[in-house]
């Protein structure tokens, strides 16, 4: 969300220190023309921008706030449903439940993958349904997803724990097919990528499978599960910099930053849990 209003910036011809109220007016108009009617995208961009303005003030980067005007006016709509979300327990019982088995056939062998990436690289489920086999790089120490651009998203790469590449793996061994096919195509075809529905069902089952219960089942949850570690993993490692900095010592590195980058890497780093988040424990 940030990248994307920098950019505009720049196509203005301002910075962050300079920008103003015009400046928001135009980033707005084009978020509304852009979106959906009856999303919180604008809000959520008003919100976003006003933290940041007051931040540059804070910092003296800025005399005044040109979003405060438009953030005065904002709420977050009531009825507006909180997310949804696995808790550790439960993402690892997801993770153990992804693993692939001897005696799998190949649908399942399937639905484990497409579960694993879902998790794993915190795709929504149109990334997932374009993803190439070429884009899905599992071999090496650093697996990793690439995700082409899509509308308004532009291209980048996630970093896939090694935890969850085993079932993406057994799919890819098991139907053999080029680097430029697709990852999942639907049933029967190579050609036509997996449709919503299926891909609903089979989240739906994997999340059925370990207990977990929830108005929505769909892929999701597990991108908002995605966000949620990779968010808290964050806020840890953003914690010990500054521990690092602070007492200016390598002994830092190696006792903190080290073995957590490690379990990031395992998808096994959780943080903790900030006001206004909703977990969902198993039933």
């Amino acid at each position: 969300m940030f990248d994307r209003f920098v950019r505009h910036l720049v196509t203005r011809g301002v910075a962050l220190a300079t920008f103003g109220s015009e400046h928001l007016e135009s980033f707005f108009c084009d978020v509304e023309n852009r979106c959906a009617s009856g999303t919180t995208t604008r809000l959520r961009y008003v919100k976003l921008i006003d933290r940041l303005g007051r931040h540059l003030v804070d910092v003296g980067l800025r005399d005044s706030n040109p979003a405060a005007r438009f953030a005065r006016p904002a709420a977050w709509p009531e009825d507006e449903p909180e997310p949804l979300f696995l808790d550790p327990a439960a993402d690892a019982a997801l993770r153990a439940y992804a693993q692939a088995r001897r005696g799998d056939d190949a649908r399942l062998c399937r639905n484990r993958a497409v579960v694993a990436l879902l998790r794993g690289a915190g795709l929504a489920a149109a990334e997932l349904r374009a993803a190439r086999r070429r884009d899905i790089v599992i071999a090496g120490i650093r697996p990793q997803v690439r995700v082409p651009k899509q509308g308004a998203r532009l291209e980048r790469t996630v970093a896939l724990p090694a935890s969850w590449t085993p079932p993406i793996r057994a799919w890819q061994q098991a139907h053999t097919l080029p680097e430029s096919a697709l990852a999942f195509p639907a049933p029967r075809t190579d050609d036509k990528p997996i449709n919503d529905v299926p891909l609903r069902a089979i989240v739906g089952d994997a999340l059925d499978a370990i207990g977990f219960m929830a108005p929505d089942m769909s892929p999701r949850v597990l991108r908002k599960t995605f966000a949620r570690r990779w968010h808290a993993a964050q806020m840890r490692i953003e914690d010990a910099i500054v521990n690092l900095v602070a007492d200016n010592g390598r002994v830092h590195w190696a006792l903190i930053i080290g073995p957590l980058m490690t379990q990031i890497d395992k998808g096994e780093t959780f943080g903790r849990r900030g006001q206004g988040d909703t977990e969902v424990k198993r039933a």
